[in-house]
């Protein structure tokens, strides 16, 4: 609903009026067609001759001959469609300025751009992200790869944050895998002296029992990537391994290295999304605010690309036997690499 008052005397005078629709500068004898969605309420007095109130409601498609001579300024902003029919004749002549009330809530917006401009808008595309199609392993895998579950990442007031579902998941894969009769690998990282996972000290030692043999062994490395400067891939080819399974610790540094160099060998990598995990990234001023470790983890799982198989739980990993015989004898602590200066982190 608009209210237009409008003052004049002696059909001369100012007249302010407020309201939605279109109004045009000066025209005489303006016969046009009007498309509106409005209702306009006028109230009209004249000084001297007369007064009058006049409401009127116009819904529609309108057409307007009027005979009037205007003088003045209009700026206008209204939308709106509407059926029916209307039509208006009416002659009179004023003159004065009008101003127009503006729209509180801003301009209106039209498909090519602000009311009054031909600025295009451009529409905004939805980003379609890569879709995931969720791998569900059908063979079994030969393998298992426990990386890095020392005590100085899985344990005490240092540990990881998910420490204890990592342990959990990965007690039960151990398990099964023995059961099943797949090959075992504890890789054992061999920090630098002074660092938690120094040789031979408490922070170093494995977390979970090792059960020695000729399915299940150890292999101590310098590396994020278990396969470098470590007979890993070739006790894998020995033992007549294609596929197998990760789990440990840290996502993106030892889990990753060592899953992308199983996959760049051409082995089947199941890696478990809760047999995982890594700290959180800590905060870098002017780069980022502090990276969730949960959020890392899933980071590392992407960046493996396409190829690995990322499966929600362990529980779903199933093992079998490896096609061939034992594999070679793993390298004792004598024969293991020695610790290189920095440390590897895990």
């Amino acid at each position: 609903m608009v209210t237009m008052t409008t003052s004049a005397t002696d059909t001369s005078g100012t007249a302010d009026t407020a309201g939605t629709g279109d109004t045009a500068g000066t025209a005489d004898n303006e016969t046009g067609a009007t498309t509106k969605s409005a209702t306009v309420t006028n109230t009209a007095t004249a000084t001297g001759a007369a007064t009058a109130t006049k409401t009127a409601t116009t819904t529609g498609t309108a057409t307007a001959t009027k005979t009037a001579t205007t003088t003045g300024t209009a700026t206008a902003i209204g939308t709106g469609t509407g059926t029916g029919t209307a039509s208006e004749t009416g002659t009179g002549a004023a003159t004065g300025t009008a101003t127009a009330a503006v729209n509180p809530i801003g301009p209106v917006v039209g498909p090519v751009g602000p009311i009054g401009s031909a600025e295009p808008i451009h529409p905004v595309h939805p980003i379609h992200p890569v879709p995931i199609h969720p791998v569900h392993p059908i063979h079994p895998v030969e393998a298992l790869l426990l990386v890095d579950l020392q005590s100085a990442f899985v344990a005490g007031d240092e540990a990881v944050p998910d420490a204890a579902r990592v342990l959990d998941r990965s007690r039960d894969l151990l398990a099964r895998a023995r059961a099943a009769g797949a090959l075992v690998v504890h890789l054992q990282n061999d920090g630098a002296p002074g660092t938690v996972d120094e040789p031979h000290t408490p922070g170093w030692e494995l977390h979970l029992p090792v059960e020695p043999g000729p399915r299940e062994t150890v292999i101590r490395k310098t590396e994020d990537d278990g396969f470098e400067g470590t007979p890993l891939g070739a006790l894998l080819t020995d033992a007549g391994v294609e596929e197998l399974a990760i789990c440990g610790v840290l996502s993106e540094m030892c889990v990753g290295a060592t899953a992308r160099t199983a996959l760049a060998r051409d082995f089947r990598v199941v890696l478990a999304h809760d047999a995982h995990a890594t700290y959180d990234i800590p905060a870098a001023p002017g780069i980022s605010d502090v990276v969730p470790a949960a959020m890392s983890s899933r980071a590392a799982e992407w960046a493996l690309g396409d190829e690995v198989e990322i499966i929600a739980h362990a529980a779903d990993v199933t093992f079998t036997a490896s096609r061939s015989g034992s594999p070679s004898p793993a390298p004792t602590d004598e024969s293991a690499p020695r610790a290189r200066s920095t440390s590897a982190t895990p």
